[in-house]
């Protein structure tokens, strides 16, 4: 059942499927990739990233809770597009790349975000009472 774009899965718990969430990542990062190709700078793509495919990663989700191997694929596919940008499968270079340009894996992005919507929401039911 899909509901405000995240879809739930049929199980005993409360499930989320990421899938569309990871095939909208990828349509994006496609198209930047298709656009700019390698003629761009590392830096121009990873903010292009931050800005334009990350969102679409990431939302709605910090409202729903997530099992590990569901951060486990979210974090895979921000390193994924790190294997193609810097053409390697070293996965120590992915990471020392990663620290170099300050980019957080999804995992801790998602992180934050939960502690901001948790924030507003405590604010928000408060202001209720």
């Amino acid at each position: 059942m899909k509901y405000l774009g995240v879809t739930i899965v049929s199980s005993r718990n409360f499930n989320i499927s990421t899938e569309e969430s990871r095939r909208a990542f990828h349509r994006a990062a496609n198209a930047i990739f298709g656009c700019i190709g390698r003629v761009a700078t590392e830096e121009a793509v990873l903010q292009l990233l931050r800005s334009k495919c990350i969102p679409l990663l990431l939302y709605s989700l910090e409202a729903c809770p997530l099992r590990k191997a569901d951060l486990n694929v979210l974090n895979f596919v921000i390193n994924r597009f790190f294997i193609k940008l810097f053409r390697t499968n070293n996965i120590g270079m992915v990471k020392k790349c990663q620290s170099y340009f300050s980019f957080q894996l999804s995992s801790e992005m998602l992180k934050q975000r939960t502690e901001r919507f948790d924030m507003k929401f405590k604010r928000l039911s408060a202001s209720w009472l």
